[in-house]
């Protein structure tokens, strides 16, 4: 696995694992390959190359940064014989906040290095890439809260969108907690899930999971961002701690899977698939 991490000014960086690697452009046996190129297209004749003799793995946005248009690299990653990968861009920013580094004095090396790390010891956040036409795009109805937010979350079209949601009542206390202020369903915190049943393909909760972008490569977008919200809330109740900066990794990763549970949870009873579960037991600090 190569990883590669296209930096400031166009400057390309590698890592395989053993420290820096040398770019295809800077060898003596490719330096005539690349002659009068311009910078997207030596990105992609690098690849090209790279991808003849391993796995490469970028983060998500590299591609588009790169100025090659998508249409080459579907051409030079469907004739290659290994794969290209993506990792989420926010991969080395979340890598740096957990250990507690600044990201303004980590290298594009050392960018490559952590992409590396990364992609050996968690594939699971590994994405293959592939070449995505408009009709796969997601289109989205709505791109905020607002005007909502301005008004205080009252008025009738919210409360069209939160009567979408299942009695607060009926929710059981864990999901209580994680959407509601102890007597009803905090609005900032809920709408988001409520207004996300316009977009096209929330008819399965695999296409809504997708549209809030509840997963590590999830597009950014206020629907994410209410994703993570929710997150912290959990994460911050399940160390036991007032500010998010205090959760470690390791517990970070347990709050991901009660956050995407209970949204999964909100999604069939808001569908009625699911049964009312107000003897819900509690499995973290809450129930204490």
């Amino acid at each position: 696995m190569i990883a590669m991490d296209f930096g400031a000014e166009n400057k390309l960086c590698l890592d395989d694992g053993r420290g820096a690697a040398p770019v295809p452009h800077k060898l003596p046996r490719y330096k005539k390959d690349f002659k009068g190129l311009l910078p997207h297209e030596k990105f992609a004749l690098d690849l090209e190359i790279l991808l003849q003799d391993d796995d490469v793995v970028c983060e998500s946005a590299t591609i588009g940064s790169s100025g090659a248009e998508v249409g080459l690299i579907r051409v030079i990653v469907e004739s290659a014989p290994h794969r290209l990968y993506t990792l989420s861009g926010r991969v080395v920013k979340n890598w740096c906040k957990t250990r507690k580094l600044d990201r303004t004095e980590i290298s594009d090396h050392d960018a490559a290095a952590i992409l590396h790390r990364v992609a050996v010891t968690n594939p699971d956040a590994l994405q293959v890439w592939r070449y995505r036409d408009d009709s796969e795009k997601l289109h989205r109805v709505h791109t905020s809260v607002r005007p909502y937010d301005k008004r205080k979350y009252t008025g009738p079209e919210v409360d069209a969108f939160m009567a979408r949601l299942p009695e607060y009542e009926d929710l059981p206390p864990l999901g209580q907690f994680i959407w509601g202020d102890g007597k009803d369903y905090s609005r900032s915190r809920a709408l988001p899930f409520a207004m996300a049943f316009d977009e096209e393909g929330s008819e399965s909760r695999e296409g809504y999971e997708r549209i809030i972008g509840l997963y590590g490569h999830g597009y950014p977008s206020f629907y994410r961002r209410a994703t993570i919200v929710v997150m912290q809330r959990v994460a911050e109740d399940l160390a036991g701690v007032s500010h998010i900066d205090q959760v470690t990794p390791r517990q970070f990763k347990e709050a991901w899977k009660i956050t995407r549970r209970e949204i999964r949870r909100l999604y069939h009873m808001a569908k009625g698939t699911a049964e009312p579960a107000k003897g819900t037991i509690l499995p973290y600090a809450l129930a204490a």
